[in-house]
């Protein structure tokens, strides 16, 4: 599977210095015109050519100590963090441009959902709702139509990139519903999801020796890559961005605006802080209702994986007809046909192919510094070698 880009056209929706303003998936695809390379940054002697830069954008604004996207809504955002959970919702949480995003993961669990074990799609299946034919991110929806009528009178823009739909449309799916996000961790995933301390002295509470706590219900599925490339891949997304990697005068350029560990002015922040709140979010659910779904594992064993994600999910044993329609739906042949998603190269370790030692060393030591130990994120450090050592860990 090659990686997929979300649709619609979003641009700019992640970098600071964006690619080439809206270009569609057809233009993104195509490269937007003659590939060039930033003279100040030339990849190495086997990497494929640049696509054409782009202007600079302002920084991101700055929400809780996290630069957020363009499309990022406050109120929305509360709305989400207060939700009333259910037991069979499914959050889904992926890293900005780690392979899947949460395009393919998303279609997966959409598969898994709606089809039956003959393999063909349910009749309730009803591709007008929220994440069907793309995800449809919490954070960017109006609340309501109301406010969105009263955003539109006093001359907002209200952001469409995700499908003309609201938050309580989006909260009125039907069970188990989905909700994919790059939000991340416990600071800004529902609280319900986790559990809580007793505040209002309901009953059905379980105690952990020093007071009660109401526990969390819900599913939460974590989306990760190895970070090398998902660097490669941001930098790439709808053409390179005009201060190349190592920065000119347009900016301080790709690699330095990532791996800037404290004031990473890319949407949803630092990648490496991403991973680390992520994988506390995890520890903190507990393996039975959260799961850890690795990029190069859907890429080395995809039935495999399928098989994990829906035993997770507590749904029957996967029917070998409902398999295979699964897998053809979430092949890349497919996505290019059936959904708006841009395909990229998608492969693991092309990261081989972009900058220097020196570069690369440094992403090493800041992986050390910030997630060091970390459960989740060791099974990435395999694929972030410079020489492979022979097959990987499992996962």
């Amino acid at each position: 599977m090659e990686e997929a880009a979300a649709e619609p056209a979003r641009g700019d929706a992640f970098r600071d210095n964006p690619s080439p303003s809206e270009l569609s998936s057809e233009d993104a695809a195509a490269g937007g015109g003659a590939p060039s390379v930033p003279p100040e940054a030339p990849p190495a002697t086997n990497a494929p050519p640049d696509e054409p830069p782009s202007a600079p954008k302002p920084p991101r604004p700055l929400y809780c100590g996290v630069r957020m996207p363009y499309f990022f809504r406050e109120d929305s955002f509360e709305l989400f963090r207060e939700m009333d959970v259910r037991e069979d919702d499914i959050f889904l949480s992926s890293g900005v441009k780690m392979g899947s995003e949460t395009t393919w993961v998303t279609k997966i669990l959409n598969g898994l959902k709606d089809y039956d074990d003959d393999g063909n799609l349910k009749a309730s299946v009803d591709d007008s709702l929220p994440n069907r034919k793309f995800q449809t991110y919490p954070e960017a929806l109006p609340p309501t139509r109301e406010v969105e009528r009263r955003d539109i009178a006093q001359g907002k823009s209200i952001v469409k990139h995700f499908g003309d739909f609201t938050l309580d449309e989006l909260m009125d799916q039907p069970s188990p519903r989905l909700i994919s996000t790059h939000l991340f961790g416990e600071q800004f995933l529902p609280k319900k999801l986790f559990d809580q301390p007793d505040e209002e002295g309901d009953s059905g509470l379980v105690s952990n020796g020093s007071h009660n706590i109401v526990k969390g219900k819900g599913r939460l599925i974590v989306a990760v890559r190895n970070l090398k490339d998902t660097l490669v891949s941001l930098h790439h997304f709808r053409g390179v961005p005009e201060d190349g990697w190592y920065g000119n005068e347009h900016g301080p350029g790709s690699f330095r605006r990532w791996i800037d560990l404290e004031d990473c002015h890319n949407s949803y922040g630092s990648a490496f802080h991403w991973v680390k709140a992520s994988a506390d979010a995890v520890d903190a659910i507990g393996p039975e209702r959260a799961l850890v779904v690795y990029y190069e594992a859907l890429q080395s064993n995809f039935a495999a994986q399928l098989r994990r994600i829906n035993d997770f999910l507590g749904m029957p044993r996967l029917s070998a007809a409902k398999e295979r329609a699964i897998t053809h739906a979430c092949s890349a042949k497919t996505m290019r046909k059936t959904s708006s998603s841009i395909i990229r190269k998608g492969v693991v370790r092309d990261w081989t192919n972009y900058l220097d030692d020196e570069r690369w060393d440094e992403v090493d030591k800041t992986f050390n510094t910030v997630l060091n130990g970390v459960k989740l994120a060791e099974p990435l450090r395999f694929y972030q070698l410079k020489e492979v050592p022979g097959m990987p860990p499992p996962f």
